[in-house]
């Protein structure tokens, strides 16, 4: 997979049209995702995604909306 900088991700999503409040909301669910595992996202693997999500619902008892916010983000990256 390609490493794509936070630049290029929100050059992404202004391309497709997305709001300033969903590239800022985006961006920082990358962010903290990339700073879970203390590495780049473009270097994760599907096992270490799901792992993420269990911490959001099981551990940090995340909403619904924030869970699918995050869940939107890393599928946006992950399809760059």
């Amino acid at each position: 997979m390609r490493k794509h900088t936070r630049k290029e991700l929100r050059e992404e999503l202004e391309i497709r049209g997305y709001s300033e409040r969903t590239i800022e909301t985006y961006t920082h669910h990358m962010i903290k995702l990339a700073e879970y595992f203390n590495r780049p996202p473009h270097t994760l693997k599907p096992e270490h995604i799901q792992q993420y999500q269990v911490y959001l619902v099981h551990e940090k008892q995340v909403s619904w909306t924030l869970f699918n916010q995050s869940v939107c983000a890393m599928r946006f990256f992950l399809s760059m």
